[in-house]
Parts: structure tokens; sequence; C-alpha cells
């Protein structure tokens, strides 16, 4: 590229070359009900692949220097583990999570009514807790899990307090007036073709 990776769609011409067509192939994935059962069955095999790649990439980063060249034997099967680990990662998470949370639940009507509010409350919670816990005098280490506590708790406590029952603010956080108790439907891809 001339200026380099913009991220501007219209004008990043070769951020567009790059990632659209990763972009296009995982569209034509998604609304492929063929794609969402083979995930489904072999989630559980690419998960080991995953965590033999793992172990590879591991392996080698503790026993290769850092600036091992990417065309040596090590560099190439290091690259190859990398490309490997990340594509059986994701569609073994695709494929667990089609085969475990694609059906009515408890937990996961809690969690489609509760994320709209928790993620807009979180990054608020991010900058205030960052700002407060930064001026302690505390490790990094606990600096660090202060804030993903906060992050993760203030947001969940106060849904469930304060907005979760609360016509009002369910409103103004963009839900229906009212918990909605949704009925069992059939098992659907995402983009709503029967599985």
């Amino acid at each position: 590229p001339l200026r380099g990776d913009t991220k501007i769609i219209f004008s990043d011409w070769s951020g567009n070359l790059l990632f659209g067509p990763a972009f296009a192939l995982g569209f034509l994935f998604a609304t492929n009900a063929s794609f969402w059962e083979g995930a489904k069955s072999h989630w559980r095999r690419l998960a080991g692949v995953a965590i033999m790649a793992g172990a590879i990439i591991i392996t080698l980063n503790l026993t290769h220097p850092s600036n091992m060249h990417p065309f040596e034997a090590g560099g190439v099967l290091l690259n190859a583990a990398k490309g490997l680990y990340g594509g059986t990662v994701l569609f073994a998470l695709l494929g667990f999570a089609f085969e475990k949370l694609n059906a009515p639940s408890p937990g996961l009507s809690y969690a489609s009514d509760a994320i709209l509010p928790v993620y807009l409350m979180h990054q608020t919670v991010t900058v205030l807790a960052g700002y407060y816990i930064i001026a302690q005098n505390w490790s990094g280490g606990v600096q660090f899990i202060a804030l993903l506590l906060l992050t993760l708790g203030v947001p969940l406590v106060t849904y469930q307090f304060l907005v979760r029952n609360n016509r009002v603010l369910r409103v103004l956080f963009g839900l229906r007036p009212s918990l909605q108790r949704k009925t069992p439907r059939v098992a659907q891809t995402p983009f709503g073709q029967q599985a």
C-alpha cells in the first residue's frame, strides 16, 4: 500500500484486498447449513488439532530464537502451526457454540437480555475504574484483576438489580419494556436456516 493500512473502507484498497476475501468466505460459510452441521459434528477433532498446533507453537517459541527467519525450517513450521491453530480454534468454537448454545436455556435467555445493557455500561465503567485504579500504587497484575472484576461485575450487578425488572430503565437501555418469556425454537443457523 502506498499510504499503509488506513482502515478506511472506501479508500483502503490494500486492506480490502487483504481482508475482503476472508470476509466473503466467512459470509458464504455462515449462510450454508451444511457448514454448520459439519462444524457441529467435528468441533471436538478441531479442538484436538488446535491443542496440538498450540503445543507446537509453544515448543518452537521456547526452543528457537525470536529472530528466526520465516523461511527457515523452524520458521515455516511455526507459521504453518499458527495458521492451523487460528483456523481450528475458530471453527471448533463455532461448532461448539452451535451444538451447545443453540437451544433454549435459562442461561442463554438471561445472557441474550443482558448483553446490550452490559455492553453499553462496560466502557464507561472501564474508563472510570481505570482512572482510579491507575492512581493506586498496586502492581500491574493487581490493577489488571481489579479492572477486570469491576468491568465485568459492575455492569452485571447493575443490570441484575437496577435494569432487569425496571420498565423505564429497560427502555432506556434499548430493551423491551418487560421480560419476554421465549418459547422453544428449532435449532437454526445464524441466518435462520433450519439445521
